[in-house]
Parts: C-alpha cells; sequence; structure tokens
C-alpha cells in the first residue's frame, strides 16, 4: 500500500454555535489546570507514568474546557460551553485497562463547540533525490513510527492565571526490540488567557480561544539505512459534521504585513474547518537557538479523506467515539528544503502549531512597525511637502515683485 503524505487533524464539533464571541481578540480567561483530575492511585501512581492535564479558560460568560493527553496518542480537546461546565474521565475505560469503551470522557453540559487535534505517526523517510518533501516517496523510503507506541515522561509544567504549559518527552519506542532508543521527542503544550505573541520563534500570534503545540526532534533516528533522513507528521480531523453536509475543509495562505516576529516569513499557513482552525508558519528550526539562518522549509499534502482506523488510542475515541457519518479529513506535513543537508546534518527539528476556535487572531502592526514606517516614508514626505512650500513661496515672492517693478 502506497503511503501518502499526510498531517492528520481531528476536529469535533458537537452541535453548530455562533462564534461571534470565539472570534474576539479582546477576550480575556482566567486559566486554572490540574495533572491527571480525579485519576485513581490504581492507575496515577507513583509506579504509573499518565500525563494528562485538564485546564479550564473562563471568562464572565462561558468556559473552555483544554484537555492534553499523552495517554495514547498525543491528543489535544479544545471544547466551548457553559461557564459552570464540568468534565469527568473514566480513568479504567480512558486508558484501557478495563474492556475499554467509547466516550470515556464527558463534559457536562454538552458543550457547544469541541475540536481535537491527534498527532497519528511520525515518519522518518529517505529522501536520496534531495527534493525537499514527502511526496512521491515509496514505501521502502518511509519508516512509519505508531505515536501510541512512545514512552511519554512528566517533563515539567507552569500553571499561573493567564498561562498553562505542559512538557512531555518521549525518548523509548515500544514497538520492535531492535527499536527503542530515538533520541528525544519533546512536546511543549501551552494555552493563554489574552492575546499577544509565543516567547519562541516563530512567535506565533494566538489568543484566549487557542493552543499552541510545540514538537521537537532532538537526535531523533531510527532507520540507520536511510542516509538522506528527513521527517514528517501526520494526524487526523474529524467533525460531527455529516458528510453529506456542505460543511468544507480546506487550505489558505495568508500573507502578513510584516516579519517583525518571524523575520523572512510573511505567510501563514491555515487548515479551516466551518468553526476552527490549525494555523502556522511554513518554518521549522534545525538548532535550539532558533534563528532565521537555522531554519528550514515545511511541505503542507492536500486534506483527503480519512479512515475510523486512526481514532483509537485517542481522545477521538475517548470522547467522541466511532460514528461512520461524520466527518474525517487528513493531511500531513514534511520538514525540510533542497539542499539543506536533511535532517542528519543538525539532527534537530522544532515545529509549532495553533489549534484554534473560532478565527485566527489578526495580526496588528506593532508601535515599533509604525514608528519605523513613520521615519521611514512620514519624514521624506512632510520634507517633500516644505520643500514644495518653500519653492512655492519663493515663486509667488518672486512673481510680485516682477509685477510691482512692471507698475
Amino acid at each position: 500500500m502506497h503511503l501518502l503524505p499526510k498531517f492528520l487533524i481531528f476536529s469535533i464539533f458537537i452541535t453548530f454555535c455562533s462564534s461571534t464571541d470565539l472570534a474576539d481578540d479582546k477576550i480575556k480567561r482566567k486559566l486554572t489546570a490540574v495533572l491527571n483530575p480525579d485519576c485513581p492511585a490504581e492507575f496515577c501512581g507513583s509506579d504509573r507514568k499518565i500525563n494528562v492535564m485538564h485546564v479550564t479558560a473562563d471568562s464572565d460568560r462561558d468556559r473552555i474546557h483544554y484537555l492534553w493527553s499523552f495517554a495514547g496518542k498525543p491528543s489535544f480537546l479544545m471544547a466551548f460551553g457553559d461557564l459552570n461546565s464540568s468534565m469527568s474521565i473514566d480513568w479504567a475505560s480512558f486508558l484501557g485497562f478495563s474492556n475499554g469503551t467509547e466516550k470515556s470522557v464527558t463534559i457536562t453540559p454538552e458543550p457547544k463547540y469541541a475540536t481535537i487535534t491527534v498527532l497519528n505517526q511520525i515518519f522518518e523517510f529517505n529522501d536520496p533525490a534531495d527534493h525537499g518533501d514527502f511526496l512521491n516517496v515509496t514505501d521502502k523510503n518511509i519508516l512509519p513510527l505508531d505515536t501510541s507506541l512512545f514512552g511519554y515522561e512528566f517533563n515539567g509544567s507552569t500553571v499561573t492565571p493567564e498561562f498553562v504549559e505542559f512538557k512531555v518527552k518521549a525518548t523509548k519506542y515500544h514497538n520492535t526490540p531492535n527499536i527503542t532508543n530515538i533520541g528525544a521527542v519533546i512536546y511543549t503544550v501551552q494555552c493563554y488567557g489574552d492575546k499577544g505573541h509565543g516567547g519562541n520563534y516563530p512567535h506565533l500570534l494566538h489568543n484566549s480561544n487557542n493552543t499552541q503545540v510545540d514538537v521537537v526532534f532532538d537526535r531523533f533516528k531510527q532507520k540507520k539505512s536511510f542516509k538522506s533522513p528527513r521527517l514528517a507528521i501526520e494526524m487526523a480531523f474529524a467533525t460531527t459534521d455529516t458528510k453529506d453536509s456542505n460543511a468544507t475543509f480546506h487550505i489558505t495562505k495568508r500573507r502578513t504585513l510584516d516579519d517583525e516576529h518571524t523575520p523572512g516569513i510573511f505567510e501563514l499557513d491555515t487548515l479551516v474547518s466551518p468553526h476552527s482552525y490549525i494555523e502556522y508558519r511554513p518554518v521549522s528550526y534545525t538548532k535550539p537557538v532558533r534563528d532565521v539562518s537555522d531554519s528550514t522549509d515545511t511541505h503542507l499534502s492536500k486534506i483527503v479523506d480519512a479512515t475510523d482506523e486512526f481514532m483509537y488510542k485517542s481522545l477521538v475515541y475517548a470522547y467522541f467515539g466511532f460514528n461512520e457519518n461524520h466527518m474525517l479529513k487528513s493531511v500531513n506535513v514534511s520538514f525540510g528544503a533542497v539542499n539543506d543537508g536533511f535532517y542528519s546534518k543538525t539532527n534537530y527539528t522544532s515545529f509549532a502549531f495553533l489549534i484554534g476556535l473560532g478565527q485566527p487572531p489578526t495580526e496588528e502592526l506593532s508601535p515599533l512597525v509604525m514608528a519605523i514606517t513613520f521615519v521611514g516614508l512620514g519624514i521624506p514626505a512632510v520634507l517633500f511637502v516644505l520643500g514644495a512650500t518653500c519653492i512655492l513661496v519663493k515663486r509667488v515672492r518672486t512673481y510680485r515683485r516682477l509685477n510691482s517693478g512692471l507698475e
């Protein structure tokens, strides 16, 4: 079976809701967070490594639930609902320690809207022709890695009323005896109470209605026979819009006004569903200290149909269950550019993207850019006006003097 490049993203829509509040960049939210909420000691005791973070983000009128799970496949849920809504987890079913059933995560009352993003697979692929992307790569040059088979470890967290950060690291892959040590895959998940830019490149513009996921591949290596290795990420995208509805999923490329926050990158790639989005700048960084000179390209595949098989061992199965009539799409992002030396040049790649409700926040010219614009354009314009005025005044005076002499 030929394996086409995909970046799978799962987005769930519970019921149609107005996104007026969600689209408001000025909404501020108070954040609270709990690690492994209400998890019994038999499942989340010191001898078990369960990494699930529940965050609530409250405004004066509503609540957003975040659930970030590394139990199985890395999955990131956002659900928009009532201010008094609550979330519960049937941990035995959720972790599969009993006869695991679907819908083990419940939000009461039922949210108006939800979206889930699942990192389904990581691909290491060989690119001997140095195309720089994942298109038309043959199966023999692809090593797929199921993300549910990685060993995830808690790597720290930060919780304030304005900011929550959750870090998880994977250093083992439990699939075959000869594939164990993998270097490290480091995930950093963040959400915010207000609008602003992320602290690290590419300084993505966030608001209180989205979350940022940053993935780092540090000395990541599986297939020693791959002499020209590159990496790609696969995800899955699902919605309660039925397959025969008019709901659409499409890719847009937006141009920004300036590159103040990400030098040299004026573009934003966005995967748009009816009421949510995935957005990122098409750049990845090849060294821990992120800089323009240490970056490479990203490549986005077309959106295609996906199947329910991608949902198992993820929050989609735990929260949404299987439903043959719902919308499922897939897409992939790969990293690399022609003549960049492949992944093996630095053995490091980082990539960040946003998952959001409503519409993406819009960039605005900062005071610094406005000041530079004024200096660059305003002062020459003022000088031009002053010069033209001086010339005009001089000509008027000359004209009057000549006329007075004639008299």
